[in-house]
């Protein structure tokens, strides 16, 4: 596939123009989307298609950096700030309908903006803290970061997804996430981990035990954490504590990275960008010392089944989930 070689400046001024349809509550089609691309230069008929999406996603990205992340994120009911802000303006992109080779290739799902909210705003992020997200897209966990008022530690290997980041501001690292403990400078020393790895194999390896592939993200990521650290973590249902394979690994971690509670989220919540597959958000916390036995702390976590992330804010915090 060809790229499109739009300056950075255009490519920003781009971000922007779509942005503002976003925000004036008017419905951004495919077409209409695809004629915008076209009139900045962002068209060619070898063109991965799924670029038109994921500039839509930075429009929208753009938006929470800009404009509303930090308020929400202050908001005394979250929950109703996902039904009144999130949701209408989740609703203005156009649903994503293609896949992508590279997106397949890849496991290009991004982060929904109320899921990512919903991280975010449990980790109850500080201006002070540094947070780390491994494999940043687009920006749409990061954003959350920064609108926290934390320094944000990006990272992202699609030079094309890497490229939306800058344009938000980021200056995202290159690295394989698989190994970013390991490929990040020493001095990089995170608070916080905010991650949605792939949730499956990507770049065609890994094939035959593609669960491992996500799993390995995280314990990379997680070896970087700092000492008395938390975290939040997307994963497919399979890496939830209540699964085999997702208990297996988090026992494999133990006693060091310590799960806090685990919140199961519907397919329909990824639907808008491109997948329906259930989802689990997982918080925690890396442990001070290494002699505390975790088994017994998972099996007493807390396992939320929500039937939406309205539904799941308010399961939380009742249950004092948040950090």
């Amino acid at each position: 596939m060809s790229e499109p070689t739009v300056p950075p400046t255009s490519f920003r001024d781009l971000i922007e123009q779509v942005a503002g349809i976003v925000d004036s509550e008017r419905k951004i089609s495919n077409k209409e989307l695809i004629e915008i691309c076209k009139g900045a230069g962002v068209f060619d008929s070898n063109i991965d298609v799924h670029i038109y999406h994921e500039i839509a996603e930075t429009a929208l990205n753009l938006l929470i950096l800009k404009k509303y992340g930090r308020d929400l994120l202050a908001s005394t009911d979250p929950s109703e700030a996902v039904l009144t802000v999130l949701r209408p303006l989740q609703k203005q992109l156009p649903t994503q309908t293609w896949r992508s080779e590279t997106q397949i290739a890849y496991q290009q799902f991004s982060t929904p903006v109320p899921i990512a909210y919903l991280a975010a705003n449990l980790l109850n992020i500080r201006p002070d803290e540094t947070v780390l997200e491994p494999s940043c897209g687009t920006g749409c966990l990061a954003v959350w970061a920064f609108a926290a008022g934390a320094k944000v530690i990006t990272n992202e290997i699609d030079p094309r997804r890497r490229r939306a980041a800058s344009a938000l501001g980021f200056e995202p690292y290159s690295v394989d996430a698989e190994f970013i403990d390991d490929l990040l400078p020493g001095h990089l020393l995170p608070d916080i981990v905010l991650a949605n790895p792939p949730f499956s194999s990507t770049g065609g390896r890994v094939k035959n035990n593609s669960l491992d592939f996500g799993f390995r993200h995280i314990e990379s990521a997680l070896r970087r954490l700092k000492k008395g650290g938390r975290f939040a973590v997307i994963l497919g249902e399979s890496g939830s504590p209540r699964s085999r394979n997702g208990n297996r690994f988090w026992e494999y971690l133990s006693p060091e990275i310590q799960v806090r509670a685990s919140l199961e989220l519907p397919g329909r919540e990824f639907y808008s960008n491109g997948t329906s597959v259930k989802t689990t958000l997982i918080l925690g916390t890396k442990s001070l010392a290494i002699d505390t036995p975790l088994s017994s702390e998972m099996t007493a976590a807390p396992h939320i089944v929500a039937q939406s992330v309205e539904d799941a804010f308010e399961q939380a915090i009742s249950l004092n989930l948040r950090f």
